[in-house]
């Protein structure tokens, strides 16, 4: 007597539900973080090295304005600048807050000296900028707002376009900040520090 094997046939169902819930929540997370998101940025230029040779060949200087940061004051160096070229000094303000006494840039100063060169030069937009001490994130960013924006009481100053021949008027001073020798510390405070 033959036996016949009898094969059981087992069904198997795949439980998509939990997956598919995983996926519901995931992109509504992603569609509604994403719409927070906000990245902005700062365009921050480097010096590039030019060949000796190149330089040679140009007989006028070239205007070149350079800032340089320091404990107990700021520089002006500008060449190229007529009547205008040499260092000029500025000294730090003190500022009493809470009782303690501390030496501050002296924005005012400086927004008023890059004025002058720049209702000298206002085809010129860049400005150099070095650090020979260790200072904060903000007080860099605050360098760069002096240099970058006009005042409100400042005179506007027009120029006019050589393609056209239409007057603009400018709406910032030095806007490409060329940051130079500058690296962070990697201490837990957000500082910069120049490497000399």
């Amino acid at each position: 007597m033959l036996m016949k094997k009898h094969h059981a046939s087992h069904e198997f169902e795949l439980n998509l539900t939990p997956i598919i819930d995983c996926f519901v929540t995931l992109i509504c997370f992603l569609l509604l973080s994403a719409t927070y998101v906000n990245l902005t940025g700062m365009e921050a230029k480097v010096p590039i090295a030019v060949p000796s040779t190149s330089v040679k060949n140009d007989q006028k200087e070239k205007f070149k304005l350079e800032l340089n940061a320091r404990v107990d004051s700021m520089e002006l160096v500008a060449t190229g600048a007529g009547n205008l070229s040499g260092k000029k000094k500025l000294t730090h303000v003190t500022a009493t807050a809470n009782g303690k006494t501390e030496t501050k840039p002296n924005f005012a100063a400086l927004h008023d000296e890059l004025l002058k060169y720049k209702k000298a030069f206002p085809k010129e937009f860049s400005i150099y900028f070095n650090s020979e001490t260790e200072m904060k994130f903000e007080d860099l960013v605050r360098y760069m707002d002096a240099t970058r924006n006009f005042g409100p009481k400042d005179e506007p100053i027009q120029v006019t376009d050589e393609r056209n021949g239409k007057i603009i008027k400018m709406d910032v001073m030095f806007p490409d900040f060329v940051i130079a020798n500058l690296a962070a510390t990697g201490k837990g405070e957000k500082s910069i520090k120049t490497k000399r």
